[in-house]
C-alpha cells in the first residue's frame, strides 16, 4: 500500500475525530501497557459458545480513550473460569443486588493482545479449521483493522494476523495491521480512496465483512474539499484491500452494518445535506448500484446508529438520533422499523412503517429472533444507562432494564434453551461494555416469552472510575 505521509496525516485525523466525538487525550502518552487485570474504555463486544461449557467466552476490546496507556487491547475471557461464577440464568437478583465480579482472574498471556487506541465495535467469523477470527477496526493514528485469532479449547488463545508479513506473529496486532487510511494499490489517486477513523464491522457467514468509517476523505489530503465516504468491502478468510473494495457512498459518514444475502445494509451516520439514510450495499463484487433510501420524518433524525435486519429481510430496525433530543425540549431519539420490498431484487424499496420513542442516546442494536414468534430488538441507551425492549409482535417498547452502567456502549448475545416451572423455554443472557465506567454488565433474560423479567445480574471488571490514574487526573470520559 502506499503510504504518503500517513503516520503524521493520521495522527491529525486521529486528534481530530477523538475531539470530534468527545473524547480528550491526555496530553502526553505513558509507554505502558494496558491492564491486565481489567477492562479499560470498553466499546467492542462479543460471545461465543464453547463445546462443553456452560458460559462460554466473551472477547472485549478496551478503547484506551483518554491515552493514559500505549495501546488499548483486547481481551478473551473464560467465562466459565472466573474465580466468581456468573449466577445461573434465571436465578432471582437477591436483595443485595446484582453480582459484582472484579476479579477476572489471573489472565494467561496468551489471552491478551495489545492493539491500537480507540476501538469500535467487534465482530467474529468460525475459521474452519476451528476457533474464531475477530476483526476490531480502530480511530486512531493509521485508522487499523485489528485482525486476531482466537483458537484453543476454551477459544482464549489469541494470536495477531499479519496482514502481509512472514514469520511469527506479534503481540501488538496494530504492527502489521491493515491501515484504512493507506491508499491501497489500484488506485488512480494518491489521496483517495480510504476510510479514515472506521468504527462498524460486520461478518457474513461465508466471510465476506464490510467496514464503516466516520470522518471524510478529501482530496488532495488536508484540504477539506472533494470529501466522500466509502463502506469497505473485504474477506475475512484472505484480509487484504485493493482500491475496488472501497466502495463509495453519498457523502457522509456511515456507522454499522446488517447483512443479508444480496445487501449489507449500512446506517448512515450524518449523511450530507442533514438526511439521515439506510444504503443496500450489493454483496456482489459485479453488481456496482447502490441504493440510498432517506428515512426523514416529522422527526428530526440526523445520525443512525445501530441497524438490525430480521431473518426474512424484510424488516430493518434502525436506531435514530434526533438534533434535539427530548431532555431538551425537542423530538425523542428513535427506532425506525421499516419494511423492505424486494430485499433480494434489483431494486429493493425501504420505507418507515413504525416509529418508536426511546431513551436518550441510543447506540448499539441486536435483535433476537424467537421461535414461531416475534423478533425482540434490544437497544442500549447510552444517556439513560439502559437496555430498551422492543416487541415486534406489539408494535412498541416492552422494558427499559436500568442500571447497566455509565455509557454503555456495544452488547453481545448468548442465547439458550432452559426451563422455567418445568417448562422448556429459549432464554438469553446479554452483556453490555459501559465504556464511561469500564464495566460489563450482564442482563438476563429467563423467558424471551416474558421480556419485562429481564434484569441485570452480575457487573463484571472494576470501575475504571475507581481506579487512580498513574498518568494524570486531567484524562476525562467522554462520548463514545
Amino acid at each position: 500500500m502506499r503510504r504518503k505521509n500517513l503516520l503524521t496525516r493520521t495522527a491529525l485525523g486521529a486528534l481530530s475525530g477523538a475531539l470530534s466525538l468527545g473524547l480528550l487525550s491526555c496530553a502526553q502518552t505513558v509507554t505502558r501497557p494496558p491492564p491486565a487485570d481489567r477492562f479499560y474504555f470498553p466499546t467492542g463486544i462479543a460471545h461465543v459458545d464453547v463445546p462443553g461449557r456452560t458460559e462460554g467466552t466473551l472477547y472485549v476490546a478496551s478503547a484506551n480513550a483518554d491515552r493514559c496507556y500505549e495501546t488499548g487491547s483486547i481481551r478473551a475471557l473464560s467465562l466459565d473460569a472466573l474465580p466468581q461464577p456468573l449466577p445461573p440464568l434465571g436465578a432471582p437478583v437477591p436483595a443485595s443486588g446484582p453480582a459484582v465480579i472484579e476479579d477476572l482472574g489471573n489472565p494467561d498471556p496468551q489471552s491478551q493482545r495489545s492493539i491500537e487506541t480507540f476501538a469500535g465495535q467487534l465482530a467474529t467469523w468460525p475459521l474452519p479449521s476451528g476457533g474464531h477470527r475477530l476483526v476490531i477496526p480502530t480511530r486512531a493514528e493509521g485508522s487499523l483493522l485489528q485482525i486476531v485469532d482466537a483458537t484453543g479449547p476454551a477459544g482464549t488463545t489469541l494470536t495477531c494476523v499479519p496482514a502481509s508479513a512472514d514469520g511469527a506473529a506479534p503481540e501488538n496486532c496494530a504492527e502489521d495491521a491493515l491501515s484504512l487510511d493507506a491508499v491501497p494499490e489500484g488506485s488512480e489517486s494518491s489521496d483517495v480512496p480510504r476510510a479514515p477513523a472506521p468504527i462498524g464491522v460486520a461478518i457474513a457467514p461465508d466471510g465476506q465483512t464490510f467496514i464503516t468509517h466516520i470522518e471524510m476523505a478529501d482530496d488532495p489530503w488536508g484540504s477539506r474539499t472533494n470529501e466522500r465516504g466509502y463502506v469497505v468491502r473485504m474477506n475475512a478468510a484472505d484480509p487484504k484491500l485493493v482500491a475496488a473494495d472501497f466502495l463509495q457512498i453519498p457523502r457522509g459518514g456511515t456507522q454499522s452494518v446488517a447483512i443479508g444475502q444480496r445487501y449489507a445494509f449500512v446506517s448512515a451516520r450524518e449523511l450530507g445535506r442533514g438526511l439521515d439514510a439506510v444504503i443496500a450495499v450489493p454483496r456482489d463484487p459485479e453488481d456496482k448500484v447502490l441504493h440510498a433510501f432517506p428515512l426523514q420524518l416529522q422527526y428530526a433524525v440526523t445520525a443512525l446508529r445501530g441497524i438490525a435486519l430480521s431473518e426474512d429481510e424484510r424488516t430493518l430496525y434502525v436506531v435514530g438520533r434526533s438534533v434535539d433530543d427530548i431532555l431538551l425540549g425537542g423530538n425523542p431519539d428513535v427506532l425506525l422499523v421499516a419494511s423492505v420490498a424486494g430485499p433480494r431484487s434489483a431494486a429493493p424499496v425501504v420505507r418507515v412503517t413504525r416509529v418508536v420513542p426511546l431513551p436518550t442516546a441510543p447506540a448499539a442494536i441486536q435483535r433476537i429472533s424467537r421461535t414461531g414468534g416475534s423478533d425482540l430488538v434490544l437497544i442500549v441507551a447510552q444517556g439513560s444507562g439502559s437496555l430498551a425492549i422492543y416487541d415486534e409482535g406489539i408494535g412498541q417498547l416492552v422494558a427499559e432494564v436500568r442500571g447497566l452502567g455509565v455509557q454503555p456502549s456495544q452488547l453481545a448475545v448468548d442465547l439458550r434453551a432452559g426451563t422455567v416451572d418445568g417448562n422448556s423455554v429459549e432464554q438469553a443472557r446479554v452483556y453490555v461494555s459501559n465504556f464511561g465506567d469500564g464495566r460489563v454488565a450482564v442482563v438476563d433474560l429467563p423467558d424471551l416469552a416474558r421480556p419485562e423479567d429481564a434484569r441485570v445480574v452480575a457487573y463484571l471488571g472494576r470501575r475504571q472510575d475507581d481506579v487512580q490514574s498513574q498518568h494524570s487526573n486531567t484524562c476525562r470520559i467522554g462520548d463514545e
